[in-house]
């Protein structure tokens, strides 16, 4: 308890941004919020409110609505709905297990919303596109009457976008994408700092006073630095795949006259651990997760440029690749590594893709899945159309070996699959 203690101190002198309440932003404060505000936020009379303030349910508000306490409300408003006990809430409160909610004070709250038809008149864009940003964001229907004024200037960013040229089909993929992995983001450090640092406190025995106050401090000394690395991120990967793409313009991975549809010829590699669900039977979760993340990590260190992890499935990764060369390669020496980490099945597809939302879409991926299913243990496995790409084999330094043909679930003509190998020098 004494280093995270100690944590708490340095956190303390960290400077935190600050949300400006001007006549543009007004957000509800600790001297100008009322318990009417309150109860409308968190959708319950204001008897009710009154009574879970009694009860000792909302620690936080002790004698005026804190940015904190109002979020506390929101949070008893949803564990009632639930159906959770109001002494079982506050003994919770007590116990320290919704200190989380000291966190809420870094957020604004806002005391004026819109609705989304006077924010896109504000945005200066029409409604029918305001609800379809809306939805891309991942944003209910049902909220589109308690638009906020950050939502507002939001639109007003997006609305610059498109007036600078952007498609907007473009522009809401884009959008989906982003708001999918920051929801991810957000989801996973709430959760982790919930798992490493909320739950050994609540273990150790601290008090719900001492675990708000050492969070609050240690979000307090993050915060500030991780806007700034997301957008460190974000500019590194954009020059790395600005490039790439660059590249696939000269190597004619677009359909051609087809592009502007979103369809790619792509190369589709599917890889999965051999014995996976017999392997977690016997060793456990845990242990199983751990296989699969090294598998994750060394995809992520091997892959050539040309490449790209699109997602994890489970005990194994979707890859699609730009140079069928390149990709078939690098699947090859993964299946033949001398010092195996993993025993691993590989199928391997070429063909005309539909990219929507960071994805893709269409037979050639399906192909690519069931010949995966085909595979043994630590071999890579290619359709006819894939084989066909490769025009120089030999100085690829890969031989494809017919298997024979077979037919495929889900496929109603008959498939040629080749067992690819590194060709002996």
């Amino acid at each position: 308890m004494a280093d995270t203690k100690a944590k708490s101190k340095r956190g303390k002198s960290a400077e935190m941004p600050q949300p400006q309440n001007t006549e543009e932003h007004r957000a509800l404060s600790a001297e100008s919020t009322t318990d009417d505000q309150v109860a409308e936020r968190a959708g319950v009379s204001v008897a009710t409110l009154r009574r879970w303030v009694k009860a000792g349910a909302i620690p936080q508000y002790q004698g005026k609505w804190t940015t904190a306490a109002v979020a506390h409300a929101r949070i008893v408003s949803q564990l009632r709905r639930g159906g959770q006990p109001l002494d079982e809430i506050v003994k919770a409160a007590q116990d320290g297990r919704l200190a989380l909610g000291s966190v809420n004070e870094l957020f604004v709250v806002e005391s004026e919303t819109y609705t989304l038809k006077k924010a896109a008149k504000e945005a200066g864009i029409k409604l029918a596109v305001a609800e379809q940003i809306w939805l891309s964001l991942g944003l209910s229907v049902q909220t589109t009457d308690q638009v906020t004024r950050q939502d507002v200037e939001a639109l007003k960013r997006i609305a610059a976008v498109l007036e600078a040229g952007v498609p907007l089909g473009a522009l809401l993929q884009v959008i989906r994408v982003a708001a999918k992995s920051f929801a991810d983001i957000a989801d996973a450090e709430a959760r982790l700092v919930r798992m490493f640092v909320h739950e050994p406190l609540l273990q150790e025995g601290a008090k719900s006073e001492e675990i708000s106050e050492v969070m609050g401090a240690m979000i307090q000394a993050v915060l500030p630095h991780m806007s700034p690395l997301f957008e460190y991120m974000h500019m590194r990967f954009l020059q790395q795949y600005t490039e790439q793409v660059q590249i696939e313009n000269v190597q004619g991975a677009p359909s051609r006259g087809k592009s502007i549809d979103g369809k790619l010829n792509v190369t589709i590699c599917f890889v999965d651990i051999a014995g996976f669900t017999r392997y977690t039977e016997q060793a456990g979760v845990e242990k199983a997760f751990e296989q699969a993340d090294q598998l994750r990590q060394h995809i992520d260190g091997t892959l050539p440029d040309s490449a790209r992890l699109i997602k994890l499935t489970g005990d194994g990764a979707m890859i699609v690749g730009s140079e069928p060369g390149e990709l078939v390669r690098w699947a090859v020496e993964l299946a033949d590594e001398e010092e195996k980490i993993f025993d691993l099945r590989i199928g391997m597809d070429f063909g005309e893709a539909l990219y929507r939302d960071g994805d893709y879409f269409g037979g050639a991926i399906n192909m690519a899945a069931r010949v995966l299913n085909r595979a043994d243990a630590n071999e890579a496995l290619a359709t006819e159309q894939l084989k066909d790409q490769i025009k120089n084999r030999a100085a690829a330094g890969l031989r494809f070996v017919s298997i024979g043909t077979v037919r495929l679930k889900g496929f109603d003509e008959i498939v040629e699959l080749f067992r690819v190998e590194k060709r002996e020098s």
